[in-house]
């Protein structure tokens, strides 16, 4: 598999270092689709973004399509799912834009450019209000809302986007929210978008934000005034 995987980067690189004719074109069509069936056959189906970056960033250019292809929904859907479950596979999705952006200049115009990552904050948005709206119960859905939080206060562009606070808004006020119920959301302490909402215009949100944060802040007095308890208070927080 990891050979496979070598060999198909390898492939890429050299592809994307020709010079752009209906050629290598055709070539891109038929490497997208090897590369598109490898993926959906790995063996670790939920990590494609830690795994194979360079890979993904080469594939993301499909989701022009969207969601006019069947293929192409199957593929950005799966990749929706892991990102949802993963919180490295978010943070190497997002660092990877930049070179996307790259590879798109060779190939589109600069509208097209801009309209192509004006879907893809559409698929963001969209992807998140359905993370935070999803109906599923216990600890995955702790896990998959927190994962969300952790993406929106990572990103600001997420921080920004107005259907992303829109449904903040309304999930602040659901039993997930209560971080003394939900320890799972102890992995935004540290977010700096934490920070940023406290001057939310959302009352709500706001409000969540100030609980938030006074429940880090209270975390951290408490582990310098008894060292003993350091497992008790992470745990907590």
């Amino acid at each position: 598999m990891e050979a496979q995987a070598r060999t198909l980067e390898e492939e890429v690189r050299q592809l994307c270092e020709l010079e752009q004719t209906k050629q290598t074109a055709l070539l891109k069509q038929r490497l997208y689709s090897r590369v598109g069936q490898f993926l959906m056959g790995s063996l670790d189906m939920r990590h494609w973004w830690c795994t194979y970056p360079s890979l993904m960033v080469f594939m993301m250019r499909i989701l022009e399509l969207y969601p006019g292809s069947e293929s192409v929904s199957v593929f950005y859907n799966r990749m929706a799912q892991q990102l949802g479950a993963c919180s490295k596979c978010v943070d190497i999705y997002h660092a990877s834009l930049p070179s996307v952006l790259v590879e798109l200049e060779f190939e589109f115009t600069p509208e097209s450019i801009k309209a192509f990552f004006v879907k893809l904050a559409e698929l963001d948005a969209t992807r998140i209000q359905r993370q935070l709206t999803d109906k599923t119960t216990g600890n995955e859905a702790s896990v998959m809302a927190s994962l969300s939080l952790y993406e929106v206060l990572s990103q600001r562009r997420l921080l920004s986007d107005f259907r992303v606070i829109r449904v903040l808004s309304r999930w602040v006020s659901t039993p997930l929210a209560d971080v003394k119920a939900n320890p799972s959301l102890g992995s935004l302490r540290g977010c700096a978008g934490l920070y940023q909402l406290l001057v939310s215009p959302d009352s709500a949100v706001r409000a969540w934000a100030q609980n938030m944060v006074q429940h880090f802040v209270l975390g951290a007095y408490k582990l310098r005034e008894d060292p003993d308890q350091t497992k008790f208070v992470v745990c907590l927080g």
